[in-house]
């Protein structure tokens, strides 16, 4: 008797581009921006991020300055062009007209490292700032929270900020879809609660949702 070899075929199985986003490049890019620009006194691209006022022990955040400054970065302009090469958003398709993509979760190329080390630059800036400042722990600490938001709200107008508000709850429930029609009358609203979930193999690593509407009603 003759034995014939078994024979079986290769499994073969194409995948699309996975979005990802450069959020290494977005860090490293915000660390080269976090410091002032000297050269430009009077201006936003000259205010600090951090201030310090030691008479009210206030710690100032002002990330105006440094958001006009990572925006007028020539860097990021050229890094993050949308092309086939440049980005912030990168592999990414447009959804279908009456879709939504939904995209996150994995990084560019992988880059963890970067991004981390982007993170390291910025956290030192920003202690470094904080020791030029002179500020400690014991400067910025409220002892008595209460008082200093009652002092919150004179200076901003905001009255009666601490005192009690009543809530009240409302009862709601669901109303049962075999009950008579002259109950229906005391409806108060509608309720369009499904959604549909679906994997589009052309766009891998995105979940395309298209929302569907059922009604139901709710009573009081």
């Amino acid at each position: 008797m003759m034995h014939l070899p078994q024979q079986g075929g290769a499994s073969v199985q194409a995948r699309g581009r996975i979005p990802s986003t450069d959020l290494a490049c977005l860090v490293s890019l915000l660390a080269e921006a976090f410091p002032p620009n000297e050269k430009r006194p009077g201006s936003a691209l000259s205010w600090p991020v951090l201030s310090f006022d030691p008479n009210k022990n206030r710690l100032g955040l002002n990330t105006y300055g440094v958001l006009r400054r990572l925006l007028a970065q020539k860097g990021l302009l050229d890094t993050f062009r949308q092309s086939d090469t440049t980005g912030f958003l990168r592999d990414i398709a447009s959804p279908p007209k009456g879709f939504t993509a939904k995209m996150g979760g994995k990084v560019y190329q992988d880059n963890i490292g970067g991004i981390s080390k982007g993170v390291s630059k910025l956290k030192q800036l920003i202690s470094d700032q904080l020791d030029e400042l002179g500020v400690t722990a014991d400067k910025v600490l409220v002892g008595d929270p209460e008082a200093a938001l009652k002092q919150l709200a004179d200076d901003v107008g905001l009255k009666d900020f601490l005192q009690e508000l009543p809530a009240q709850m409302v009862f709601i429930e669901f109303a049962k879809t075999d009950r008579p029609a002259s109950q229906r009358d005391k409806d108060v609203a509608r309720v369009f609660s499904a959604e549909e979930e679906i994997q589009g193999g052309g766009l891998a690593g995105t979940n395309v949702q298209q929302h569907c509407r059922h009604p139901g009603s709710t009573r009081r």
